[in-house]
């Protein structure tokens, strides 16, 4: 039996292709190709959705980082704090406006530490802005950070790294039960094609309320343009087919999270005998969005032996993340704290999650790791 990490097929079914080719043809006609209707049906109601005033598309999840921080004045000098355990692009994103990455330690959800930033806030004064990542869709602690942030007494503010969020739910009491996205801080999602809601390539989005610092996002978009006081910005408009693209998938996208929140309630039931193994997400059943599920081996060696093992038994794994940010090449020397985040990264492996995986295609890799483990 074959167990694949995504399936496009099945979620571009026959009838949203031609939904989405009718608008193609329609966007050829009209010629109007960077910016269009569907760019603004969508930016309204995917605004609406986290209940924030505003939501920008943007080229990629990457460019939506790196607006965020040069909106806010981040360049040159300043330090932002990086969890060390995320996608390479978040770091990349701060070395783009000039700045300065100190990693954060992570917890055992892999989501970055308060302890651990309280202690890197007081060692590096320079820092002006933290980048929490929800990690694998689980929700990182905002409501913590702010009260770290607060108890330092300094103004740094808080950029989302909402890539892998869509879907998910804060915890803590003071965003419970709130999409994530809905709380103030700027925050910014990549719509590339494997997150749980996806593009047909690149597209990215930013939420953020204050009306002057949603018009200065909008000019850095567009090369500057369209604030009295002339600025450089970038190109990273979303195009007017990927708009279209994300407009038609977002109509499906609660049935799908619904059906990917099924498929993660059904391997916390199957796998809950396997003792050798530790869902990452255990604790977290209710919020997380499940864009991956992780869990953790042992050690490194018995890591590498399960993903082999399954992949004989034609179950698709992944290794997100190999190694913490710092043993990535750019950053070699970084500052920071990261020592238990490279003890999750030689553990974690990520199991095939996906809207339309089938009760035996799950029994099948939970029978799989219990013969694994010899169970």
């Amino acid at each position: 039996m074959n167990v694949s990490f995504y399936d496009f097929v099945s979620l571009h079914h026959s009838e949203f292709q031609q939904k989405v080719m009718e608008s193609f043809q329609k966007i050829v006609s009209s010629g109007q190709f960077i910016e269009g209707e569907y760019n603004t049906a969508f930016e309204k109601e995917f605004a609406s959705y986290h209940q924030r005033k505003h939501a920008l598309l943007v080229a990629n999840g990457t460019d939506a980082l790196e607006l965020s921080l040069r909106a806010q004045g981040i360049s040159h000098g300043d330090k932002v704090a990086v969890p060390a355990v995320t996608f390479y692009a978040t770091a990349e994103a701060v070395y783009s406006e000039k700045a300065e990455v100190v990693l954060v330690d992570i917890d055992e959800t892999g989501q970055m530490d308060p302890f651990s930033l309280e202690r890197v806030l007081k060692q590096h004064p320079e820092i002006k802005s933290i980048m929490p990542v929800h990690l694998y869709g689980i929700p990182a602690p905002i409501e913590e950070f702010e009260k770290v942030i607060e108890k330092s007494g300094r103004n740094i503010s808080i950029v989302e790294d909402g890539a892998q969020a869509f879907g998910g739910l804060y915890s803590g009491e003071k965003y419970k039960g709130k999409r994530l996205g809905s709380s103030p801080h700027l925050h910014t999602f990549s719509f590339y094609p494997t997150k749980n809601l996806g593009a047909a390539g690149d597209a990215g989005a930013i939420l953020v309320d204050d009306e002057e610092m949603m018009l200065k996002l909008k000019a850095l978009r567009n090369h500057g343009r369209g604030v009295e006081e002339k600025i450089f910005g970038r190109n990273s408009r979303c195009d007017h087919l990927q708009a279209a693209f994300l407009y038609h998938k977002w109509q499906e996208v609660e049935k799908f999270q619904q059906q990917r929140k099924e498929v993660a309630h059904q391997y916390q039931e199957l796998l809950g005998g396997i003792s050798s193994i530790q869902v990452v997400a255990r604790n977290f059943m209710e919020t997380s969005s499940f864009h991956l599920f992780p869990i953790l081996t042992k050690d490194g060696k018995e890591k590498i032996a399960l993903r082999d093992f399954l992949q004989e038994k034609k179950i698709s794994t992944s290794l997100f993340y190999e190694h913490s940010l710092a043993h990535e090449m750019p950053l070699k020397g970084v500052k920071g704290e990261y020592a238990f985040a490279d003890k999750f990264c030689q553990r974690v492996l990520c199991l095939p999650i996906h809207p339309f995986l089938t009760k035996e295609q799950l029994d099948y890799v939970a029978s799989s790791l219990r013969s694994f483990y010899g169970i």
